[in-house]
C-alpha cells in the first residue's frame, strides 16, 4: 500500500467519516493537514505537476521527468519517475 494513501484521501475528502472499515479520526485529519496544506487553497490544472514542498526542482528539470514518463515504456518505469518527483530526488538517468 502506498505510504501516505490513507492521509491524501482523508484530506481530499474532508466529510469522510471511514476509511478501510476504520473511522476516520481527528489526529488524522490535523496528520494530512500538516502534510498535504489546507484543502481550501489548493486548485486542480489538469497538466500542471503539483509542487512539491522538499523538492528544489527547477521547471526545466520537473519538465524532463514528465517528458520521460510520458516516454516510458513500463509502468514500472513510470512509477520510479512518479517516486523521484514525489521525494524530491532527480533520476540518475536524467542528470
Amino acid at each position: 500500500m502506498e505510504k501516505n494513501y490513507r492521509l491524501f484521501v482523508i484530506h481530499r475528502l474532508p466529510t469522510l467519516r471511514m476509511l478501510d472499515f476504520r473511522k476516520v479520526k481527528l489526529k488524522e485529519r490535523k496528520e494530512a493537514k500538516e502534510m498535504f496544506g489546507d484543502l481550501k487553497n489548493s486548485t486542480f490544472v489538469p497538466g500542471e505537476v503539483a509542487h512539491v514542498a522538499s523538492s528544489d526542482f527547477t521547471r526545466p528539470q520537473i519538465e524532463a521527468i514528465m517528458e520521460a514518463i510520458k516516454n516510458s515504456k513500463s509502468a514500472d518505469e513510470v512509477q520510479r519517475y512518479k517516486k523521484c518527483l514525489a521525494t524530491g530526488e532527480m533520476p540518475p538517468n536524467l542528470l
